[in-house]
C-alpha cells in the first residue's frame, strides 16, 4: 500500500468520525445547580450551627445556616417527623470579625412549645437535635456546681456524691508553708500553719471566695449559651453586617 492510499484512508476515517459527532449531538445545555428541584440540589458540606444545649421557651431562638439557595426553613419534631413551624431565612450576610463566609439566620423565636426538634433547610444536612424547654440549662448548671466539689484536692470525694470518681483527700491543709510573697514579721517565710481556705485545685484565683464566684458563674451559665446567636441576629436586624 503506497503513501497516497494511507493518507486517503486516514482522511476518510477522520471525516466519518467528525460527521457522526456533529449530526448526532442533540443534547441540551447542562442544568445548573439553581435550576434543579430543591430535593435534587447538591448538599453543602457545611452544617447548620445552633445551641445544642437547648433553648428556653420564651427566649430568642436562632440557627446559623450556610448560604444555600433556599430561602425558607422548617422546624421539625423529632418524635413525629412533622413540621411544627416554618419561617423565612434572612438575607445572606457576613460578619466581619468572623471572616468573609456568608450565612443566613433562621429565627424561630415565636415557637414556644417544649419538645425535641431539628432544623431542616434544602441544600444542607438537617441540624442536630435540640431541646426547647424550661429546664434545658439545669444539667449544665448542676455540672458546673459539682465541678467545684470534684476539684477539691484537700477533701475526700465520697458516695453518694462521688459517682465514679470516689477518692481519698489529696492532701490535708494542716501543714501549709507560708510563701515569701505572703510572709510578714509575725509569720516569716516557710512558717507552717493550718489553713482552712486551702485545698481547691486552682479553678479560681487565690484569695477569691467560692461564695463570691457562684453568682457570677450562675449568671454566665444562663446567658452565655445563647448570647452568640442572639447577638448575631441583632447585628443582622440592625444592618451592621457587611
Amino acid at each position: 500500500m503506497n503513501i497516497n492510499k494511507i493518507l486517503a484512508i486516514t482522511l476518510l476515517a477522520t471525516l466519518t468520525v467528525a460527521c457522526g459527532s456533529s449530526n448526532g449531538d442533540k443534547s441540551e445545555p447542562p442544568t445548573t445547580q439553581n435550576e434543579l428541584p430543591e430535593e435534587q440540589q447538591e448538599t453543602t458540606v457545611e452544617q447548620i450551627q445552633l445551641n445544642q444545649v437547648g433553648f428556653l421557651p420564651n427566649e430568642n431562638k436562632v440557627a446559623v445556616v450556610p448560604n444555600v439557595s433556599s430561602s425558607s426553613f422548617a422546624l421539625v419534631s423529632k418524635d413525629t417527623g412533622t413540621v411544627v413551624f416554618e419561617g423565612t431565612l434572612s438575607t445572606a450576610a457576613s460578619w466581619q470579625v468572623a471572616g468573609d463566609t456568608q450565612f443566613k439566620i433562621a429565627d424561630f423565636s415565636p415557637f414556644k412549645t417544649e419538645g425535641q426538634y431539628f432544623i431542616r433547610v434544602a441544600g444542607v444536612d438537617e441540624s442536630h437535635n435540640f431541646d426547647i424547654g424550661s429546664t434545658v440549662f439545669d444539667p449544665l448548671h448542676d455540672a458546673a456546681l459539682k465541678s467545684y466539689y470534684f476539684n477539691r484536692s484537700g477533701t475526700a470525694i465520697e458516695a453518694p456524691y462521688s459517682q465514679q470518681w470516689t477518692r481519698a483527700a489529696g492532701h490535708s491543709d494542716e501543714q501549709v508553708k507560708v510563701h515569701a510573697s505572703a510572709a510578714s514579721t509575725e509569720r516569716p517565710e516557710l512558717t507552717v500553719i493550718s489553713s482552712l481556705k486551702a485545698g481547691m485545685t486552682r479553678v479560681i484565683t487565690a484569695n477569691t471566695s467560692l461564695i463570691r464566684a457562684l453568682p457570677h458563674t450562675l449568671y454566665w451559665l444562663h446567658t452565655s449559651t445563647f448570647l452568640i446567636f442572639t447577638t448575631t441576629a441583632r447585628l443582622i436586624s440592625q444592618k451592621q453586617m457587611t
